[in-house]
Protein backbone atom coordinates (compact mmCIF):
# COMPACT_ATOMS: atom_id res chain seq x y z
CA UNK A 1 0.00 0.00 0.00
CA UNK A 2 1.31 3.47 -0.89
CA UNK A 3 2.16 5.86 1.91
CA UNK A 4 0.11 9.01 2.30
CA UNK A 5 1.85 12.37 2.14
CA UNK A 6 1.62 12.63 5.93
CA UNK A 7 3.59 9.38 6.33
CA UNK A 8 6.39 10.32 3.94
CA UNK A 9 9.56 12.12 4.90
CA UNK A 10 10.16 15.41 3.10
CA UNK A 11 12.60 15.18 0.18
CA UNK A 12 16.15 14.93 1.53
CA UNK A 13 19.43 13.12 0.98
CA UNK A 14 21.46 12.86 4.18
CA UNK A 15 24.26 10.99 2.41
CA UNK A 16 24.71 13.84 -0.09
CA UNK A 17 24.82 16.32 2.80
CA UNK A 18 27.45 14.25 4.61
CA UNK A 19 29.47 13.80 1.43
CA UNK A 20 29.43 17.51 0.63
CA UNK A 21 30.57 18.43 4.14
CA UNK A 22 33.29 15.79 3.93
CA UNK A 23 34.48 17.24 0.61
CA UNK A 24 34.73 20.69 2.17
CA UNK A 25 36.88 19.28 4.97
CA UNK A 26 39.37 17.54 2.67
CA UNK A 27 39.65 20.18 -0.09
CA UNK A 28 40.26 23.82 0.80
CA UNK A 29 39.01 24.99 -2.62
CA UNK A 30 35.83 22.89 -2.74
CA UNK A 31 33.70 25.56 -1.06
CA UNK A 32 34.37 27.96 -3.94
CA UNK A 33 32.71 25.51 -6.34
CA UNK A 34 29.44 25.22 -4.42
CA UNK A 35 28.70 28.58 -2.78
CA UNK A 36 26.51 29.62 -5.71
CA UNK A 37 24.59 26.33 -5.63
CA UNK A 38 23.77 25.65 -2.00
CA UNK A 39 23.37 27.57 1.26
CA UNK A 40 22.87 26.57 4.89
CA UNK A 41 19.08 26.72 4.54
CA UNK A 42 19.15 23.98 1.90
CA UNK A 43 20.28 21.29 4.33
CA UNK A 44 17.59 19.02 5.74
CA UNK A 45 19.49 18.07 8.87
CA UNK A 46 19.90 20.98 11.30
CA UNK A 47 23.35 19.83 12.39
CA UNK A 48 24.54 19.84 8.77
CA UNK A 49 23.14 23.34 8.31
CA UNK A 50 25.06 24.48 11.38
CA UNK A 51 28.29 22.84 10.23
CA UNK A 52 27.99 24.40 6.77
CA UNK A 53 27.23 27.83 8.23
CA UNK A 54 30.38 27.68 10.38
CA UNK A 55 32.40 26.50 7.37
CA UNK A 56 31.16 29.57 5.46
CA UNK A 57 32.23 31.78 8.38
CA UNK A 58 35.71 30.24 8.32
CA UNK A 59 35.93 30.77 4.56
CA UNK A 60 34.77 34.40 4.86
CA UNK A 61 37.51 35.06 7.43
CA UNK A 62 40.07 33.29 5.22
CA UNK A 63 40.65 30.65 7.87
CA UNK A 64 41.22 27.01 6.95
CA UNK A 65 38.20 24.73 6.70
CA UNK A 66 39.59 21.67 8.44
CA UNK A 67 38.70 19.49 11.41
CA UNK A 68 40.75 21.52 13.89
CA UNK A 69 39.45 24.95 12.83
CA UNK A 70 35.87 23.73 12.51
CA UNK A 71 35.94 21.98 15.89
CA UNK A 72 37.45 25.05 17.54
CA UNK A 73 34.85 27.43 16.07
CA UNK A 74 31.96 25.11 16.95
CA UNK A 75 33.29 24.85 20.53
CA UNK A 76 33.52 28.65 20.77
CA UNK A 77 29.86 28.84 19.78
CA UNK A 78 28.87 26.00 22.14
CA UNK A 79 27.62 24.02 19.13
CA UNK A 80 30.09 21.14 18.93
CA UNK A 81 27.98 18.61 20.81
CA UNK A 82 24.82 19.78 19.05
CA UNK A 83 26.30 18.76 15.68
CA UNK A 84 27.55 15.36 16.88
CA UNK A 85 30.93 16.19 18.39
CA UNK A 86 34.48 15.62 17.20
CA UNK A 87 33.78 12.01 16.28
CA UNK A 88 31.01 12.95 13.85
CA UNK A 89 33.16 15.64 12.19
CA UNK A 90 35.99 13.12 11.79
CA UNK A 91 33.52 10.66 10.27
CA UNK A 92 32.53 13.26 7.67
CA UNK A 93 36.08 13.79 6.47
CA UNK A 94 37.07 10.12 6.67
CA UNK A 95 34.07 8.93 4.66
CA UNK A 96 35.11 10.78 1.49
CA UNK A 97 38.11 9.87 -0.67
CA UNK A 98 37.94 12.72 -3.17
CA UNK A 99 36.17 16.04 -3.54
CA UNK A 100 35.68 15.63 -7.29
CA UNK A 101 31.91 15.19 -6.91
CA UNK A 102 31.29 18.15 -4.59
CA UNK A 103 29.28 20.05 -7.22
CA UNK A 104 27.08 17.01 -7.83
CA UNK A 105 26.39 16.67 -4.09
CA UNK A 106 25.51 20.37 -3.88
CA UNK A 107 23.07 20.01 -6.78
CA UNK A 108 21.36 17.06 -5.08
CA UNK A 109 20.99 19.04 -1.84
CA UNK A 110 19.68 22.10 -3.69
CA UNK A 111 17.14 20.02 -5.64
CA UNK A 112 15.81 18.37 -2.46
CA UNK A 113 15.57 21.78 -0.75
CA UNK A 114 13.60 23.17 -3.69
CA UNK A 115 11.18 20.24 -3.49
CA UNK A 116 10.71 20.87 0.26
CA UNK A 117 10.00 24.54 -0.42
CA UNK A 118 7.48 23.46 -3.07
CA UNK A 119 5.70 21.27 -0.51
CA UNK A 120 5.62 24.15 1.98
CA UNK A 121 4.21 26.49 -0.67
CA UNK A 122 1.59 23.90 -1.65
CA UNK A 123 0.47 23.58 1.97
CA UNK A 124 0.20 27.36 2.29
CA UNK A 125 -1.73 27.56 -0.99
CA UNK A 126 -4.10 24.87 0.26
CA UNK A 127 -4.86 27.03 3.29
CA UNK A 128 -5.53 29.99 1.00
CA UNK A 129 -8.14 27.90 -0.81
CA UNK A 130 -10.23 27.76 2.37
CA UNK A 131 -10.52 31.55 2.63
CA UNK A 132 -13.96 31.67 1.06
CA UNK A 133 -14.75 35.18 2.29
CA UNK A 134 -11.75 36.81 0.60
CA UNK A 135 -11.42 38.09 -2.95
CA UNK A 136 -10.51 35.25 -5.31
CA UNK A 137 -8.11 37.43 -7.34
CA UNK A 138 -6.25 38.39 -4.17
CA UNK A 139 -5.99 34.73 -3.17
CA UNK A 140 -4.73 33.77 -6.62
CA UNK A 141 -2.10 36.53 -6.46
CA UNK A 142 -0.93 35.28 -3.05
CA UNK A 143 -0.78 31.70 -4.30
CA UNK A 144 1.20 32.76 -7.36
CA UNK A 145 3.69 34.68 -5.18
CA UNK A 146 4.19 31.64 -2.95
CA UNK A 147 4.90 29.48 -5.97
CA UNK A 148 7.41 31.97 -7.41
CA UNK A 149 9.21 32.11 -4.04
CA UNK A 150 10.02 28.40 -4.29
CA UNK A 151 12.99 29.02 -6.55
Amino acid sequence: MAKTSLEKLPPQNIEAEQSLLGCLLIDKNAIIKILDIVNEYDFYKDSHSTIFSVMKELYAKQEPIDILSLTNRLEEKNLLEKVGGRTYLATLSNSIATSSHVTHYAQIIQKKATLRRLLEAAAEMTELGYKEDEDVEKILDEAEQKLFQVT
